[in-house]
This record gives C-alpha cells, sequence and structure tokens, in this order.
C-alpha cells in the first residue's frame, strides 16, 4: 500500500471515502464531517506549515483510505488528527497503522499533543486509538461544529517521562489531567512570586476567587475557574512585562503541559479579540507579536475565557473593585483602553448576570455590596 500525500486531483476520491464511511456508521448528518463545506479541498486546505494529509492507494492507485494533521484553534502546541477513514474492505491490512505512523511522525515536529474527536459507535476506531496511547477525555478542548463526535481522546508527543505520570495510566482522563490540582497551582504561584514578587499574587487570587464563585453559579467547573483565575497572569514571573507577560504564561503553560491554562493566559487581557487593543506596550519581538495575534485570532471563546476577562476587570490586588474603577486603574497605568474594548468588557458583566441568575458583584464578594469588601 503506498501512503503519499493529496494531490488536487485526489480530493473527489477522498470525499468519496469519507461519505462512504459516513453512511456506514449512521453520521451522514449534521454534527459531523458529512456537513463540512471543505469536504472536497483537502489539497487546498492541507498546505501550510503544521498540517497534512495523506492518503493511501492500493496496487491499481485507488484512493482507499486517509488521515490528516490539523491545526486547533488557539492551542499552538495542540493538534488534531482529522478526517482519518478506511474503507471497509481495507481494515485490517495494515493501511490504518501506516497512516497513523506517518501521521503522527509529522505531528511530533511541531506538536507535544495530539486530540481527536470520533463517534461513539465507531468503537473498533476506538479501540485502535487507545492501542496507540490516546487517552479519552471527557471535555472538548475547543468548541468545533462536530457536537455528535462526543468521545474525545487525547495522546502526548513526547516520551512518557516528560509529562505527568498520571497522563499515562490506563484510565480515562478527565479535564483535570489537563490542568493543575489547586495545590500545583499554588506552588506554581508560589514559585512565581519568589521570582517575581509583586502584587499581581494578590490580585491573582482575587481573580481566582471571583472566577470560582461566579463561575459555579454559572454551571462551570468550579476547580477549574479557580485555576484558570490563579495561574492567569503567571507570565509575570518573569519580570515587570507588558503584553510580553501574556506571551510568556502562554508559552510556559503549553511547555508544562497545561493547555487549557494557556488558552487563558492568551485570551484573559482580550475581551476585544484583537491584540491592537492591548493598551500597554508591545515588548515583544515582531515574530512573537505575529505569532500572538495569529493564535488570538483563532481562537473561539468560551465562558472560561470570558469568566478570566470579566474576574480579571473586576479584581484589584485588594479585593473586588467595580470595573469602571478597575478599567480607570488600568487606563492610569497604560494610558490606552479602546472605547470598544471598553463596551465589549462592559457586556461580561451583563452576560454573567444573566448565566448565574445573581448578581456577580454579591457573588464574588459573598453576598456583601463592592462597597463593603
Amino acid at each position: 500500500m503506498n501512503i503519499r500525500e493529496i494531490r488536487k486531483e485526489d480530493d473527489p476520491a477522498v470525499e468519496s471515502v469519507i461519505r462512504s464511511c459516513l453512511i456506514e456508521f449512521g453520521a451522514d448528518h449534521e454534527g459531523t464531517a458529512w456537513t463540512d463545506p471543505d469536504l472536497c479541498r483537502f489539497s487546498e486546505i492541507y498546505q501550510s506549515e503544521g498540517t497534512r494529509y495523506w492518503v493511501a492507494e492500493d496496487t491499481d492507485g485507488t484512493i482507499v483510505a486517509g488521515a490528516g494533521i490539523g491545526r486547533l484553534s488557539g492551542l499552538n502546541d495542540v493538534c488534531e488528527l482529522q478526517k482519518m477513514y478506511c474503507l471497509p474492505a481495507f481494515r485490517g491490512t495494515g493501511v490504518s497503522h501506516q497512516l497513523m505512523d506517518t501521521a503522527l511522525a509529522y505531528a511530533a515536529g511541531y506538536y507535544r499533543q495530539c486530540y481527536l474527536e470520533t463517534l461513539p459507535n465507531m468503537r473498533a476506531a476506538q479501540k485502535f486509538y487507545e492501542k496507540y496511547g490516546f487517552r479519552r477525555i471527557y471535555e472538548p478542548l475547543i468548541q468545533t461544529a462536530h457536537y455528535a463526535c462526543d468521545v474525545r481522546y487525547l495522546k502526548h508527543l513526547q516520551t512518557e517521562g516528560s509529562v505527568p505520570p498520571q497522563l499515562w495510566q490506563n484510565e480515562p482522563m478527565n479535564v483535570h489531567d489537563l490542568i493543575p490540582s489547586r495545590t500545583e497551582a499554588e506552588y506554581i504561584l508560589m514559585q512565581g512570586l519568589r521570582e517575581n514578587p509583586g502584587k499581581w499574587g494578590d490580585h491573582s487570587r482575587n481573580v481566582a476567587r471571583s472566577a470560582e464563585a461566579i463561575g459555579s453559579a454559572a454551571g462551570l467547573d468550579g476547580d477549574r475557574c479557580y485555576v484558570s483565575g490563579l495561574l492567569h497572569d503567571i507570565g509575570r514571573r518573569h519580570g515587570n512585562f507588558q503584553l510580553a507577560h501574556i506571551y510568556y504564561g502562554w508559552k510556559d503553560m503549553l511547555k508544562e503541559g497545561y493547555p487549557l491554562i494557556a488558552r487563558i493566559c492568551l485570551s484573559h487581557s482580550f475581551a476585544l479579540q484583537e491584540i491592537r487593543a492591548y493598551g500597554g506596550a508591545f515588548d515583544l519581538r515582531e515574530d512573537e507579536i505575529r505569532e500572538m495575534d495569529e493564535a488570538l485570532l483563532a481562537m473561539q471563546y468560551d465562558d472560561y475565557d470570558r469568566l478570566i476577562q470579566l474576574c480579571d476587570n473586576i479584581s484589584g490586588a485588594s479585593g473586588i473593585m467595580r470595573m469602571e474603577d478597575r478599567i480607570a486603574d488600568i487606563q492610569s497605568r497604560y494610558s490606552n483602553y479602546p472605547d470598544d474594548k471598553r463596551k465589549v468588557t462592559m457586556d461580561l458583566i451583563e452576560y454573567f448576570n444573566r448565566l448565574t441568575g445573581s448578581d456577580i458583584y454579591l457573588l464574588s464578594c459573598n453576598g456583601r455590596t463592592v462597597d463593603h469588601y
């Protein structure tokens, strides 16, 4: 069996293989690849750095299977195994192993982790993934249009010793395997404050407390909210930087194997999802700014991103404060806070008031008014 990269003339055959497999598993409907608008354009969309699609052709040159590696929005060190399908007559011939080996070898040159989503009734595929070291996780890393593919897996592409041991146990992973525990997060923050002491530590703890209170009332995971708030500014351990603290925190958390915290480090200052909305100094190299901008624009915000954006803007070093006062404080230090960013940020109050059915200031202050905090 010949494995090679896709060519333009392969597009119709690849689409036919995928649609045939989706029909076989009763997945010819919305919420799966069936409705993907790019299903006939793989030769075009898998051309950027860090993305590829491969096909398997038999001795007659007929395409019988395919698999791809694509990027995940906002998670630069995590890729996705995409559109891996094989015609029934060729399953068990080793072609799927050839494709998987090719895809993972390529991915390891660009990423630290590989994510995938599949259908609940694709049980043979699930066993196949597990043989390759993929472990079940219980929440999506990002929200995609494939909501029917609600069985999710994650694989660490580096050696087993380079990631936390619990990630290599046989039991499925849940979202808490992708974030540090409270104790670990407190230790990371404490170490950061030893490297660069400052009020940012008290600010981070206040963000964490308010995030847990508001997030729990909104039906979010309280531990994830707390840890996200505690480490949102962890890039400040490198020094008193401005835009750079966001970049360093994002990179640090990816390197340490916490992609869900990394995205918070990246998104927390950008309720308005544009890098030009940052009010402080752009104290990074041009290539770093460009990398950060591209990752930010690729993100699809979820309620954890929005929650930390909210709590970052109502939490000072000494306690909870009204957002108007917090924004004025930020503006006094950075001189710039664009009006469109102000509106989007202020709108988060009403958004979480509706989501919680309560007043976010009362939730943050344990029932007391913000003026008495």
